[in-house]
């Protein structure tokens, strides 16, 4: 028969209680007897799982398996054994290795079970394991069963038994961070809370020391007391005016509050919006306290008697009326209470002593201290300052004609010791300004026609004092203009002389008079009269061009008049006149107008070829000047084509191969080091080459490994060269860093200089002179070190300090081509990183910091790769040439600003083979020159010109020997030339040549 449903729990749960590590079936305890167990060792097994597990019985006989099932699921499959007896099967083994379940074997289902985690028995899901796995339940704490969602208030506890992730709400429910009192029994200790003892933990106004407010209820600083509010600060029994319904107007004083007694004090004592009524203080009603009150009263029973009063603001809503100060009145009485009788309007308001007429005084003028009987007169004032009634008494009217003098500031008198001579005065036939208005040509008899002349009677020259057309001259005034009259205008007893008649006596009337005279001014301009060379009019038929002056009317005098019209008798010939392409001088310059620099030839604006017709030694043919950035022969090229100057110079003259010239320009001669085959090995030459291109003395060997030299380069530091290679070691196949000076006579100098950090698989290496000292970078590719670095050396040809490491370890730095750009060493490199190949810069101070971070300048594919980098300083900016290989093999050039960034785009210099390597680069002052090999068909030498705005100068030329195997080249500018070495197969075998070459034609 089954059992009832049975469930082993297995607890996998690390740290539960009573949970072993082993399968269900065994509780792991030496004292108890498991189902089927042995616990006597007598090799009998028990065979009733409910026998007493402390008393042995006898095995079970079995003949099969069958035989020993107990119909149970969960302790396992029992079996016969081969003795007879069964034995216990291996319990079901129910952990899923989940922390977050309970995992045990169900007997009635006969399978596992894996019940989410929840050890306290509380219902709810553990949210992590007991070993801090996280869970899917929300039961923050699953070892206690009073601890889940939902769960009664926290309390005092500080225990977050509902898992809101908060402790506080038993604690501080109104957030105002003290402790409820009702938790001063359980908590001993504040903690991050302002304090215990809050009595209402549902306001977060009432704690202990919050502020009492007007609300007369609430005890808010839970002190016992509700009553000491701020309603109240004075303790009179009445609320402050501030609170709602509060009547005390002033809650700092007891005594003042409605219902107090007034007294006679500037108070409103009673808060009754006045302290006017108050006994004593305004006995007289006037509005005013009294003075023995405070007040400005001083005559508190006469209500016509006080001083002036601003008004009470009392404490609430009424305010006392303002009452302004009394008017004072002619008597002895201060009506205004301001100490003083006198200040009546009319009394004596000028304070000079002297009642006010209008008091019955005799001041004549009670505002002014300075006028009254008595008084000193002041000048030229018109003011009666002694009130005597004259007010223009003194030197202000010395003729006494009432007129004050003009010597006053309002007055008008412009002769005050003739009494005869004031405005209005009668005026006579004289010189004199009678009447003072500032002429006396206004007088009767004097200008009677206002001409501004005086009468012949009185001395002037008006002929006719009637007619103001009629007068002669006389001061300011001309005489009068004649008229084509009988009439003499200008009184000069001749009307003859009038405008008209003949003022020229040539005559000839003038046009005013109905003449024909055109200009009665002048005797020579009259109708016949001959033209002459001017813009005159003589014979006054309407045009002066007549008579040879302007024959083709251009508005220019002919030449031989004195003008300025080369052809007299073309209207589209005159100084200024618009240019034509006819070969005439149209504006009169003496150039045809279509070849203004007279060099022959017709300018391109007129059809012809000229290209600068302002400059004479520019036309087709003409000699081109060399590198003065003009086309002298208008063939479109500023300074020509590249060409040759000089025959090609044997540099070398072997049996074996030579390779990999480098060459440098000193200021008066050119050096070049090369790689030459000697026996089995390579070896280093240099060589001197003239300014002409002629060898100077012999070659000389610089090395003697009998092994090989793979790399050359040559500086001049301005006195003597600095040459350094690679020596490739062939016992060890190890690569040095070798560094040697070459005196200005070509002999070597010193001894070998090697970094002084072991270097031993160089690759790549350059070379510059900073101008004290020489500088190389290098890439060492050995598994130790695996970087790019850097070696000084004096001029002296001594190391300088240490090695400086540029980039170290497995980072793909390679390829350095550096330059000197006199103030700081441009470094280009190459950088291979993760998806693509970067060139990058780094600016160096000269002994080897860097001035900024290193810039990546251009990024290519990972599939593509840079090789051969040269690099030059063009004054204010860096040129790269590089090989760039991806498909094809093509020439790039880049510019690089001066703080490292690309500037416009890669120029890509390959022709339409694209089989382009081995660049180099120069810089002439005004253009970069780029010379590389081209492996296609013969395998020239290749040249082009650049702008440093990046644009082509010219074609690509080919400037190899004759045109078949050039290759590996180094130029030169020597200030006026280009200079260049590079190897050629002409002779069989590869061998140094060198040629010069010239911008012109």
């Amino acid at each position: 028969m089954r059992a009832s449903a049975i469930v082993v729990t297995c607890c996998i749960a690390a740290g539960m209680p009573g949970c072993g590590s082993r399968g269900g079936g065994e509780d792991d305890d030496s004292a108890t007897q498991d189902s089927l167990a042995d616990p006597a060792a007598d090799g009998q097994q028990d065979g009733d799982p409910a026998a007493d597990p402390a008393q042995d019985q006898d095995a079970t006989s079995c003949v099969e398996d069958g035989d020993c099932d107990d119909g149970l699921y969960c302790n396992g499959t029992e079996i016969c054994g081969s003795d007879g007896t069964c034995r216990a099967g291996t319990p079901v083994d129910c952990n899923d290795d989940n922390p977050c379940t309970q995992d045990g074997c169900d007997e009635e289902d006969g399978s596992c079970r894996h019940d989410p985690l929840d050890a306290d028995g509380d219902g709810f899901v553990a949210a992590e394991s007991p070993s801090g796995f996280a869970c899917e339940g929300n039961d923050c704490d699953d070892e206690a069963a009073d601890v889940y969602p939902g769960a009664a208030d926290d309390g005092c506890d500080l225990v977050d038994k509902d898992c809101d992730g908060s402790t506080g709400e038993g604690i501080d429910g109104d957030g105002d961070t003290w402790i409820d009192e009702e938790c001063e029994d359980e908590m001993t200790d504040a903690g991050s809370y302002s304090g215990f003892g809050d009595c209402d933990d549902a306001s977060d106004d009432v704690y202990p020391g919050a502020p009492e407010g007007c609300d007369g209820l609430l005890d808010n600083d839970c002190d016992g007391d509700a009553t000491d509010v701020e309603a109240d600060d004075d303790g009179d029994g009445y609320a402050n005016v501030s609170c709602d319904g509060g009547t005390d107007c002033d809650d700092a004083d007891g005594d003042i509050h409605p219902g107090a007694a007034e007294v006679c004090d500037l108070v409103d004592d009673d808060c009754d919006g006045s302290i006017l009524d108050a006994a004593d203080i305004d006995d007289d009603g006037d509005g005013v306290p009294d003075q023995g009150c405070g007040g400005a009263d001083c005559d508190d029973a006469d209500g016509t008697i006080h001083g002036a009063f601003g008004g009470y603001p009392a404490t609430g809503t009424v305010v006392d009326a303002a009452v302004v100060e009394a008017f004072e009145a002619c008597d002895d009485v201060d009506q205004d209470c301001d100490g003083a009788v006198l200040d009546a309007a009319g009394a004596d308001d000028d304070a000079d002593g002297f009642l006010d007429a209008t008091c019955d005084g005799t001041d004549c003028n009670d505002l002014s201290p300075y006028v009254h009987p008595g008084a000193v007169e002041a000048d030229c004032d018109s003011i009666d300052n002694d009130c005597d009634g004259d007010s223009v008494d003194g030197i202000a009217d010395d003729d006494d004609d009432d007129f004050l003098d003009v010597v006053c500031p309002s007055g008008t008198d412009c002769d005050d010791v003739q009494a005869a001579i004031h405005p209005g005065a009668l005026t006579s036939c004289d010189l004199v300004d009678d009447d003072c208005s500032g002429a006396w040509g206004d007088e009767s008899g004097a200008d009677d026609d206002g001409d501004g002349v005086l009468d012949e009677l009185c001395g002037g020259t008006d002929c006719d004092d009637e007619v103001a057309s009629i007068h002669g001259g006389q001061g300011p005034v001309s005489a009068a203009g004649e008229l084509c009259d009988a009439v003499d205008q200008d009184c000069d007893g001749a009307w003859a002389d009038a405008l008209g008649a003949d003022d020229d006596l040539d005559g000839v009337l003038d046009e005013l008079c109905g003449g024909a005279d055109c200009d009665d001014a002048s005797a020579s301009t009259y109708p016949g009269a001959a033209e002459l060379c001017d813009a005159v009019d003589q014979d006054c038929d309407g045009t002066w061009t007549d008579g040879g002056a302007d024959d083709d009317g251009d508005g220019v005098l002919d030449e031989l008049c004195g003008g300025l019209d080369c052809d007299d008798a073309s209207a589209s010939t005159y100084p200024g006149a618009p240019r034509q392409c006819d070969w005439l001088d149209h504006d009169c310059d003496t150039i045809a107008d279509n070849d203004s620099d007279e060099d022959g030839y017709a300018s391109e604006s007129c059809g012809g070829a000229d290209c600068d017709d302002g400059d004479p030694i520019a036309f087709p043919g003409a000699g081109e000047v060399c590198l003065d950035g003009v086309d002298q022969d208008c063939d479109g090229s500023a300074d020509g084509l590249m060409r040759s100057i000089s025959s090609m110079t044997r540099v070398t003259n072997n049996t074996q191969s030579s390779g990999g010239p480098d060459l440098v320009w000193t200021g008066s001669e050119y050096g070049v080091v090369w790689m030459n085959g000697v026996g089995m090995a390579t070896e280093t030459f240099f060589q001197r080459i003239a300014a002409g291109g002629a060898l100077v003395g012999t070659a000389a060997q610089l090395t003697f490994y009998d092994e090989y030299v793979w790399e050359s380069r040559v500086v001049w530091s301005g006195s003597e060269f600095g040459a350094a290679w690679t020596h490739h070691d062939a016992g060890t196949s190890e690569t040095w860093l070798v560094f040697r000076r070459i005196s200005a006579t070509g002999v070597p100098v010193g001894i070998e200089v090697m970094p002084p950090t072991t270097n031993a698989s160089v690759t790549e290496m350059s070379l510059a002179w900073t101008g004290s000292e020489y500088v190389m970078a290098y890439e060492d590719d050995a598994a130790t070190y695996d970087g790019m670095y850097m070696f000084r050396v004096s001029a002296g040809g001594a190391p300088v300090g240490s090695v400086i490491v540029l980039s170290e370890g497995s980072d793909g730095t390679e390829k350095p081509a550096l330059v000197w750009s006199g103030s700081e060493i441009g470094l280009a490199y190459v950088q291979n990183m993760f998806m693509q190949n970067v060139i990058t810069m780094a600016r160096l101070t000269p002994t080897g910091s860097r001035v900024a971070s290193d810039t990546a300048v251009l990024a290519i594919a990972s599939t593509a790769s840079i090789w051969d980098p040269e690099m030059v300083w063009a004054g204010s900016l860096y040129g790269l040439a590089f090989k760039y290989w991806q498909t094809t093999s093509d020439v790039n050039l880049v510019r690089i600003s001066a703080t490292g960034g690309l500037l416009g785009t890669p120029l890509n210099l390959s022709a339409s083979s694209a089989s382009d390597a081995a660049p180099d680069i120069a810089w002439t002052g005004s253009e970069l020159v780029v010379m590389w090999h081209d492996f296609s068909g013969d395998s020239d030498l290749l040249l082009q010109r650049v702008a440093p705005d990046g644009t082509r100068i010219d074609a690509i030329l080919a400037v190899g020997g004759d045109s078949y195997n050039d290759s590996s080249s180094s130029l030169a500018w020597s200030g006026s030339e280009i200079g260049y070495a590079w190897t050629w197969d002409g002779y069989g075998n590869q061998e140094v040549f060198f040629h010069r070459l010239i911008h012109c034609q």
